[in-house]
């Protein structure tokens, strides 16, 4: 956590971490939801502390854009939380290596914000794009 505050730049983090327990599809959806709540990373600032200065519109984990803003002389940034309104679209996914190949890739598609945004299956031998998210002009 140092490092990533800016507070001591030579304890670098890790490029990965080995897991405790194997994610699930449902458990990695969860984690594109997150705003960091409650955590030192939450943009509205940690629980019973005062919001931050960073904090969205009526201390909303939700930052508007221009991501970049200045008060008096000092330039800042917003950093972006994984489940924001800004994202058009994300996806997970998924290979079952114990299925035939036309069914075991599947690709979990969600539109807009991955906050709320619902997954649509799609299934690695389709051939074409859903009814429903076809482009009908």
């Amino acid at each position: 956590l140092d490092y990533v505050q800016g507070r001591t730049l030579t304890n670098r983090m890790p490029l990965y971490v080995k897991v405790e327990k194997k994610l699930s599809v449902n458990d990695t959806m969860w984690y594109h939801r997150t705003h960091f709540e409650g955590t030192w990373f939450d943009n509205r600032g940690l629980p019973g502390a005062e919001p931050r200065v960073d904090a969205g519109a009526f201390n909303s984990p939700y930052r508007w854009r221009p991501l970049e803003w200045k008060y008096g002389n000092e330039s800042y940034v917003n950093e972006r939380t994984v489940g924001v309104h800004q994202t058009a679209w994300s996806f997970v996914a998924q290979m079952r290596g114990h299925l035939p190949d036309p069914i075991g890739g599947l690709f979990w598609f969600g539109v807009d914000d991955t906050a709320h945004s619902v997954h649509t299956p799609v299934y690695c031998a389709s051939t074409k794009v859903p009814t429903a998210f076809a482009d009908r002009y």
